[in-house]
C-alpha cells in the first residue's frame, strides 16, 4: 500500500519540477485550446490514434486539444493549413508518409514539406496487410507472385489513390518480386478493399485497424503483414519478406509536427509529454490492438526519418514512373 502511495505522489511531483525546470515560453505554454489537424476522414488509423494521444495532451497540458479532420487531397489540406498558421505551439498536425510522398506525386504543393514545418515527436508504426480476394488461386503470397508472373499486367491492385503509401508500397512489391499489376486507383482504403473483397481487384494493401476484422470473418485471404517483424496481432501471418519478398519493408509511420519556427522550449515540452504519454502501458496495448507499436524519439530523429522517407519514396514513384500532377 505504502508503495503504491509513494508511486502516486512521485508522479505529479517528477512533472511539477520538469515544469519548473522549463523555460518560461514552455511553463506558460498552452495559453489557449490547441488545434490537431489530421488529413484524413474520422475513423480510420490517423484519426483513431490523434484521437487517443489528443485526449491525453489535454490532461498533461491543461488545455483542450480540438481533433480538427482536413481530409482531402492526401493530406495536402490540412498541413498546409499547419504550414501557415502561427509558429506558437497552438496547431499541431499528425502526419504519415503521404506527407513525404506528395512532392513525388503532386507538381504543385503549397509549403515545402521539410522545411515548413517544425518535427515534434514520432508516435507509433504499423505494418499493412496484404490482402486478396478469396477468388484468387493462390493460397500465399508466394503462390500469388507465380500467378502474377504468368500473367503479366492481367491482375488488379486496389489502393485508395494515386501517390498513396500503399500505392506506392505495392509498386515497391511488383518491383522487388518481377511483376506487372494494374493499378486501381480509389477515393479511400475503405472502397479499394470492399472491391477487393467483391472480386474487382486481387489485391490490396490495407491496415490492420481496416483489415484485421475481414480477416477473422473469413471474406479477405492475408498473405502477409509488410514490416520487418510479424504483427503482434497476427503472429501466425508472415512477413512479405518471409513470404516471398525478401528485404521488403513499408510502413505506416505517425508523427507530430508543428509550423516552422514553434519555439524550441515549447517543441521539447510536447515531445516530452508525447514520450511519457506513449510510454504509458494503455497507451502502448492501444496501439498493440490497432496492430502497430509505439515509437519514441527527439524531434531531431523525426526529422531524420521524414527526409529518408522522402528519398525512398521519390525513388520508388520514379520506378514505377509516377510523374507528378
Amino acid at each position: 500500500m505504502k508503495r503504491h502511495m509513494l508511486r502516486a505522489i512521485a508522479a505529479p511531483l517528477a512533472a511539477a519540477l520538469a515544469l519548473c525546470a522549463l523555460p518560461a515560453a514552455a511553463q506558460q505554454y498552452p495559453t489557449k485550446p490547441i488545434r490537431f489537424l489530421v488529413g484524413f476522414a474520422p475513423g480510420g488509423s490517423v484519426d483513431i490514434l490523434a484521437r487517443d494521444l489528443g485526449a491525453q495532451l489535454t490532461m498533461a497540458l491543461g488545455q483542450q486539444v480540438v481533433i480538427d479532420n482536413r481530409s482531402g487531397a492526401a493530406g495536402l489540406i490540412a498541413a498546409d493549413l499547419t504550414a501557415k498558421a502561427p509558429p506558437d505551439g497552438h496547431t499541431l498536425l499528425m502526419v504519415i508518409p503521404n506527407h513525404v510522398i506528395a512532392p513525388s506525386v503532386y507538381a504543385k504543393i503549397p509549403y515545402d514539406t521539410i522545411n515548413d514545418f517544425a518535427p515534434v515527436s514520432m508516435v507509433a508504426s504499423a505494418p499493412f496487410m496484404v490482402l486478396a480476394n478469396l477468388g484468387v488461386p493462390a493460397s500465399t503470397l508466394k503462390d500469388f507472385i507465380a500467378l502474377a508472373k504468368s500473367r503479366p499486367a492481367q491482375l488488379n491492385f486496389a489502393t485508395p489513390g494515386v501517390g498513396s503509401i500503399q500505392h506506392l508500397s505495392n509498386e515497391l512489391m511488383n518491383t522487388m518480386a518481377g511483376i506487372k499489376m494494374v493499378h486501381v486507383p480509389y477515393k479511400g482504403g475503405v472502397p479499394a478493399l470492399i472491391d477487393t473483397i467483391a472480386g474487382a481487384a486481387a489485391i490490396t494493401f490495407i491496415t490492420t485497424v481496416q483489415g484485421l476484422p475481414n480477416v477473422k470473418a473469413g471474406k479477405v485471404k492475408v498473405y502477409g503483414v509488410t514490416s520487418k517483424t510479424r504483427a503482434a496481432v497476427l503472429p501466425d501471418v508472415p512477413t512479405v519478406a518471409e513470404a516471398g519478398v525478401p528485404g521488403f519493408e513499408s510502413i505506416v509511420w505517425f508523427g507530430v509536427v508543428a509550423s516552422a519556427k514553434t519555439p524550441r522550449p515549447i517543441v521539447d515540452r510536447l515531445n516530452g509529454e508525447i514520450k511519457r504519454i506513449i510510454a504509458t502501458p494503455e497507451m502502448r496495448d492501444r496501439v498493440i490492438q490497432q496492430g502497430g507499436e509505439t515509437l519514441s524519439g527527439s524531434a531531431e530523429e523525426l526529422g531524420k526519418y521524414m527526409r529518408e522517407d522522402l528519398k525512398k519514396w521519390a525513388a520508388v514513384a520514379k520506378q514505377a514512373g509516377i510523374k507528378p500532377e
